[in-house]
């Protein structure tokens, strides 16, 4: 976890390999929004996060915290079917 401001490391934790890379995602990032959401409540917070990481469970674990997100998805054909509307 990287602060995205300064790039400064927050928070770092090794997986064996063959563990997906969001398992545990909630458990690891939760003590953090957590704190942060404690010790600054009136300063904005942001989550940005890959499409391994866009599961229920950390959307519930943002909400609660009042932390912004935004996920970056792999392009697909789901995401392009209908795109002509939004331009």
């Amino acid at each position: 976890m990287f602060d995205g401001l300064t790039g400064d490391l927050i928070k770092a934790e090794l997986r064996a390999r063959n563990v997906y890379t969001s398992s545990q995602v909630v458990r690891f990032i939760g003590a953090t929004l957590k704190m942060y959401s404690e010790q600054y409540p009136t300063i904005s917070r942001f989550v940005r996060r890959d499409g391994g990481f866009a599961n229920p469970k950390v959307h519930k674990l943002v909400e609660e915290n009042n932390v912004f997100y935004a996920i970056r998805l792999k392009v697909n054909a789901t995401l392009y079917k209908g795109r002509e509307k939004w331009i």
